[in-house]
């Protein structure tokens, strides 16, 4: 019912292969795609360039050490994605932040309201 009501910003902190590691991961607000067996559109941004047309399916895992902080789909992003990459996930609704924790010390922290955007489109200008 509030799934397009918000959008989650994660930054690529590190790639191994098709393994993307992100400062946001299943004990945070990515929480509901593993509990509702959500499958969120996800949009790769580069702030300073632009990214390959070309898709390739990635394994997504949070921050935590926990071998539990994996992502259990994998998502198709640009084959060039890199670390410093921005992903949005759309349509995370009101659960993403009801649910995260502060999981081994790392918690969501910062919230920022858009008005006048639709989720899914930050990266689309």
């Amino acid at each position: 019912m509030v799934a397009d009501a918000a959008s989650l910003i994660t930054q690529v902190h590190l790639r191994k292969d098709n393994q993307l590691y992100l400062n946001e991961g299943i004990f945070g607000s990515l929480s509901e795609i593993v509990y509702g067996d959500m499958r969120p559109p996800l949009q790769a941004i580069r702030l300073n360039g632009q990214l390959s047309g070309e898709m390739h399916p990635f394994t997504l895992f949070g921050p935590t050490c926990d071998s539990n902080d994996v992502v259990p789909h994998q998502f198709a992003l640009p084959k060039d994605i890199e670390e410093g990459d921005w992903i949005e996930v759309g349509g995370v609704g009101a659960y993403s932040n009801a649910l995260q924790s502060s999981f081994n010390g790392f918690t969501t922290d910062t919230f920022v309201a858009i008005k006048g955007r639709q989720p899914g489109t930050l990266g689309s200008e």
